[in-house]
């Protein structure tokens, strides 16, 4: 039998928007955008983030544009905020966000970046929105992550 998880319907729902627009193919040295969307599908959240991680470390990354109420880069040995807000790492590879606090209940926002891929190949990168829950002592993520 399935195992269905039972939230508070007051905790907020993270959710990534099927919508993630990238581009199939680009030639080396090209610029891709990608348009990622987050929406809270739950109760609020007092801070939650839509993020775009790239592994493969691009050659140029620059936000374009966002609804969010703030949005920033994050390059590999910039400081950021890791276990969930408990300490600070080092950036492994570039990183986009775009943070919203509070961030409410059926609240969508989305962040579109543009990057130049370093090599040619596969180019990978990594969507994800998490949010803060109301007692404020858990994150919750989608795609969902055990917080560590």
């Amino acid at each position: 039998m399935p195992i269905v998880p039972v939230r508070a319907a007051s905790d907020p729902y993270p959710g990534i928007v099927p919508s993630v627009s990238y581009p199939s193919e680009i030639p080396l040295g090209d610029t891709a955008t990608i348009t990622v969307k987050g929406k809270n599908y739950g109760g609020e959240s007092p801070e939650a983030y839509l993020s775009i991680s790239f592994p493969d470390n691009p050659s140029k990354l620059w936000i374009s544009s966002s609804d969010a109420q703030n949005s920033y880069i994050a390059w590999p040995d910039d400081q950021i905020w890791g276990g969930y807000g408990q300490y600070q790492l080092k950036a492994k590879y570039p990183l986009a966000e775009a943070m919203e606090a509070p961030w409410s209940s059926g609240l969508q926002r989305y962040l579109t970046v543009k990057v130049v891929p370093k090599l040619a190949g596969t180019f990978t990168f990594y969507v994800k929105m998490t949010a803060k829950d109301n007692d404020q002592n858990r994150w919750l993520a989608d795609p969902s992550t055990d917080g560590s």
